[in-house]
């Protein structure tokens, strides 16, 4: 469980219901900050309620675009 609180954020084992879901195959992909939940969600890769989805937009948002300058 992902608790924010005064700009600080902590991770904690949570027996509960969780907010959001994501695919394997998402989870890198928020984490990095090309995609936003909201728009996995169209594609049916995150599921949640919108009030959460619009948290994890604002959590997961990043100016900078990841880059990698090494071509393998």
């Amino acid at each position: 469980e992902l608790v924010v609180a005064g700009g600080q954020g902590t991770c904690k084992r949570s027996m509960g219901t969780p907010s959001l879901r994501f695919a394997e195959t998402s989870l890198a992909s928020v984490f990095l900050g090309t995609e936003a939940p909201t728009r996995l969600a169209r594609a049916e890769l995150v599921t949640g309620s919108p009030d959460a989805l619009a948290v994890a937009d604002t959590l997961f948002a990043s100016a900078i675009a990841p880059w990698c300058p090494e071509v393998f």
